[in-house]
């Protein structure tokens, strides 16, 4: 008797033998005769259906054994597969030995070697029988006036998928008519109707227009993601439901170019970022139009050969100077809150080029691994010719000096998505990227002070910092202020006395706070409490570093002079003494006959600070003196004190 071989999941059954639903096999007959049966739990099965697992892979036996012509063909109905779960038949290697057929995509296979006398297939039920949802963005109006568009889909010479949606747009980006494709013998049927306008809404515009020109999308619904775009079609018209002529041919391959998504995520505040498909539309209104749509976008601003340019989304459209955000310029973006947006289009090819002008640049980086700032510009700081590299991200305003210290470099990796600074001596044309190779790391966010507004205008400041008298930690920041005492950025104190290179950020012309430093503003710089000496640092939102050399002291607050230590001596002894003012400064030790002994300090203009002093028990002219009581006296501009000390022998 001859049997198909069913397996299956139904809610009635369990996972053994069910009376009324499963089929057991009678044993192999002996070889060579051909026979077939399904293996579960050690038994034979022509039927075998178990309870529902929906969403877990579950694993059948395929027992063969092969008659005198080595020779097995199975084939296998899969329409409507894609929609029940997954289907996968695998050698019993699973797939080792090169036979691993998802089986919603083929529907036979043909077996020459008696070796493979057990297969495994491979079931995942899905919910099974549910109409596919329309994914979101391909909804569409259905109006009495439609035509059918008919052919076959590849995606760059491949056959789609039966998880692929085909969605068909006008001139004006409307969804006219969305389908999941038809696949057939591993080929992607289109059988797609294309709705027209309603011409009793006449205020409305719900489809295509008589005539109008129109487009297809492909689209994977199960990763959300658009997969590719088609040439435009000439011409849709009303067929009133039938395939329209000229585009009513199934075996018509219709070769979909890859698309590429871009998805743009955005902090609160600025952010520098670049687009990294180029699109067919890349005006302002359509890349940013989800965020203007929910009131989010504040301006966008670029940079190129002309100069600054702007986009103020709510404003008069004449005065926008910024008219496409182009691929390989990056732009600075303000949004309300963070937000993100995902845009659509052919992919950047590889070996895409761009100009650099001589000085600065907002150019983009798109590559899909990160890349260090000197390898990226290699050739360029070969030729002595980058200057300098400046980003934005999540940890504010980063630099990257080809020639200074490394390990004061702040921008460690080019990212993808977001823009960048380039600054050279001399014009580089035609410049490109290296390929970038996967595992370099992106570059590490520290945390960030949320007390600093990170604006889209700043400067940087790095170099060195002693400390007289104050404890400090590695890895503690020293404060960069206005002189109204508004912190504006912060530096990390290294080994050895190096200051971190820090962003010093500007105030934010489009709020009405002042939110950072003001061009020409002085700076200062504290750690904790303790403010350092003075330094003629003074903003410039120029993106350009300075270097500094500080001194930050724990200044007293009155004058004092302390005990001798220790007391008695011999033969030498530490006075300490305390200025908080530079001050004209004597310190002389008297014998009992008030005679001077020795003049230990005699400075005209002494720092500030805590001071300290050592006497050896010599004169003037380093003759030891002998035992006895001394006294010491210090004059420092108005202050006067004396003490006593004596000396051993």
């Amino acid at each position: 008797t001859d049997y198909d071989l069913v397996f299956g999941f139904s809610p009635y059954a369990t996972d053994g033998y069910d009376l009324g639903i499963d089929l057991y096999a009678p044993p192999a007959p002996p070889p060579p005769a051909f026979d077939a049966a399904i293996g579960w739990e050690g038994d034979r099965y022509y039927i075998q259906i178990l309870d529902v697992d929906i969403g877990n892979e579950t694993v059948f036996d395929v027992l063969l054994q092969y008659a005198e012509d080595n020779l097995i063909t199975l084939n296998w109905d899969n329409a409507g597969w894609s929609n029940l779960g997954t289907f996968f038949l695998t050698d019993a290697f699973d797939g080792a030995l090169g036979i691993n057929i998802d089986m919603t995509q083929e529907n036979s296979l043909t077996l020459d070697n008696p070796a493979f006398n057990m297969l495994k297939l491979k079931v995942t039920p899905g919910e099974g029988g549910v109409v596919p949802e329309i994914p979101e963005g391909f909804e569409y109006t259905a109006t009495p006036a439609s035509g059918v568009f008919q052919g076959q889909a590849l995606i760059d010479g491949f056959p789609a998928t039966g998880d692929d949606w085909v969605a068909a747009y006008d001139g004006d980006g409307n969804c006219a008519g969305s389908q999941q494709l038809i696949m057939n013998d591993g080929n992607a049927y289109i059988n797609l109707t294309i709705y027209g306008d309603d011409t009793t809404t006449p205020d409305v515009d719900e489809g295509m227009n008589e005539g109008e020109n129109f487009g297809l999308v492909l689209f994977d619904a199960s990763e959300n993601a658009f997969l590719g775009y088609g040439s435009p079609f000439d011409g849709w018209y009303d067929n009133n439901g039938a395939p329209m002529e000229g585009y009513n041919d199934p075996s018509v391959l219709h070769d979909f170019q890859t698309m590429a998504s871009h998805e743009m995520g955005f902090m609160n505040n600025w952010n520098l970022m670049c687009v990294n498909v180029m699109m067919d539309d890349a005006s302002p209104e359509v890349v940013f139009g989800e965020l203007i749509a929910g009131d989010n976008l504040v301006y966008v601003t670029g940079f190129g050969s002309s100069g600054a340019t702007f986009f103020d989304p709510y404003g008069p459209g004449f005065l926008n100077t910024l008219t496409s955000i182009d691929p390989g310029f990056g732009y600075w973006v303000k949004v309300v809150e963070a937000d993100y947006t995902v845009v659509y289009g052919m992919p950047m090819p590889g070996n895409y080029a761009f100009d650099l002008m001589a000085n600065w640049n907002l150019s983009a980086y798109w590559l899909d691994n990160s890349q260090a700032p000197d390898v990226a510009f290699a050739e360029v700081i070969a030729n002595d010719n980058l200057v300098y590299v400046t980003g934005f991200g999540p940890s504010g305003a980063t630099f990257f000096d080809p020639y200074g210290l490394s390990f004061l470099n702040t921008l460690t990796s080019l990212d993808n998505g977001y823009g960048y600074w380039i600054k050279v001596n001399e014009a580089v044309d035609g410049f490109q990227y290296p390929p970038a190779m996967a595992g370099m790391a992106k570059a590490i966010v520290p945390e960030v002070n949320p007390d600093i507004h990170r604006t889209n205008k700043f400067m940087f400041v790095n170099g060195t910092v002693s400390f007289d008298h104050i404890d400090y930690v590695i890895g503690d920041k020293v404060s960069v202020l206005t002189e109204g005492g508004l912190l504006v950025g912060e530096m990390e104190l290294l080994e050895d006395g190096y200051l971190m290179t820090g962003a010093v950020y500007g105030d934010d012309i489009t709020t009405a706070i002042i939110d950072g430093a003001i061009d020409g503003e002085r700076l200062t710089f504290a750690y904790g409490e303790y403010v350092s000496d003075p330094v003629d640092i003074r903003f410039a939102g120029d993106m350009e570093p300075r270097n500094l050399s500080l001194k930050i002291r724990h200044i007293p607050e009155e004058y004092s002079l302390a005990q001798n230590y220790p007391n008695p001596f011999n033969p030498v002894t530490t006075i300490n003494y305390n200025l908080p003012d530079e001050a004209q400064v004597t310190i002389v030790v008297y014998d009992l006959m008030g005679r001077i002994v020795n003049t230990l300090v005699n400075n005209k203009h002494t720092t500030a600070g805590y001071k300290s002093v050592v006497w050896n028990a010599t004169d003037d002219r380093g003759t030891p003196v002998s035992a006895g009581l001394y006294f010491y006296q210090i004059h420092a501009g108005d202050f006067t004190q004396v003490r006593k000390m004596v000396l051993l022998k």
